[in-house]
Formats: structure tokens, C-alpha cells, sequence
């Protein structure tokens, strides 16, 4: 890294994953910032920095990632889910819906994915989109994987 006068963001990225696969998310963060000032265009960073900042409960921070990263790589169920996640965490229920659904376009069988969904449509007044939702997280959701949510179902 400062052989190259600091411009080899492959460098900064190797750090940041080691960091972040020692679990030190704060200095993951910093390596993966670095490297993708000098080249952006990677979305596998821009999930991983996601998902150091969910580590942190930093979800602004990790909702801008999420964005970038599904918006490089518009195929990945698991950076829409994550943002959609984001948005729960932030209350912000419209955009959670419309980052969930993306996520449910691309993956239809993950419980967890639906259940959400379920949580951000009920937020945000998509009752049939929420009793879809609910009736998929029925059919999807292990036994083993705790209950039905009550509230939800009152709610319906």
C-alpha cells in the first residue's frame, strides 16, 4: 500500500477483509473506504462494508452501502434483502417494501426475506402485499424457527 504512493486498492481490500474476518468492523471499514476511493466499482466491497457497518448497528452507513452494491450488481437477492433490513431499522417503511420486493423478485423461497417483507408492507399500508407475505412465511417458516408473529396476524 504505500509502496504503490497509496493507489493499489487491491491492498486496502485484502486488509478489510482480514479485518472484518477478525470481526474488527470499525478498521474493515476504514481499509474498504480507501479502496473504493480509488476504484468504486466493486460490489462485492460495497456488500461487505454493508455488512460491517449492520455489525456496528450503523445503518445509515450500511444502508449507503447496500445501495451502491445492489445498484452495481442488480441481481444479488442478498443486497436488497440487507437494504431492505436497513430500512426496517431506520423505519423507513416505503423504501423497505420497494428493497424487499426487489429482493423477493429474485428469491421467492427465503422465510426471512418474506417475513420482513410482511413487517415493512403492514408499515406502510400494503395490506394485500402483507397478507402474502404472511401466508409465504406460513408456508416457508421451519417449525423449529419459533412462531407465527400474533401482532401481524391481528393487524391482517
Amino acid at each position: 500500500w504505500e509502496l504503490s504512493g497509496r493507489r493499489f486498492a487491491q491492498a486496502q481490500r485484502v486488509l478489510g477483509r482480514m479485518k472484518f474476518q477478525k470481526q474488527k468492523f470499525t478498521e474493515a471499514i476504514d481499509h474498504f473506504n480507501k479502496a473504493l476511493a480509488i476504484n468504486s466499482v466493486h460490489p462485492d466491497i460495497w456488500f461487505t462494508l454493508g455488512c460491517a457497518h449492520m455489525q456496528l448497528a450503523n445503518w445509515d452507513g450500511a444502508a449507503s452501502a447496500f445501495t451502491r452494491s445492489s445498484a452495481l450488481e442488480t441481481e444479488s437477492f442478498e443486497a436488497w434483502a440487507n437494504l431492505g433490513s436497513c430500512f426496517i431499522r431506520q423505519k423507513n417503511w416505503l423504501q423497505a417494501f420497494n428493497a424487499l420486493e426487489e429482493a423477493l423478485r429474485l428469491q421467492r423461497q427465503n422465510w426471512k426475506i418474506w417475513e420482513n417483507y410482511m413487517y415493512a408492507a403492514l408499515s406502510s399500508d400494503h395490506l394485500g402485499a402483507a397478507t402474502e407475505g404472511f401466508l409465504e412465511v406460513l408456508s416457508l417458516k421451519p417449525k423449529d424457527a419459533g412462531g407465527i408473529d400474533i401482532g401481524a396476524l391481528e393487524v391482517l
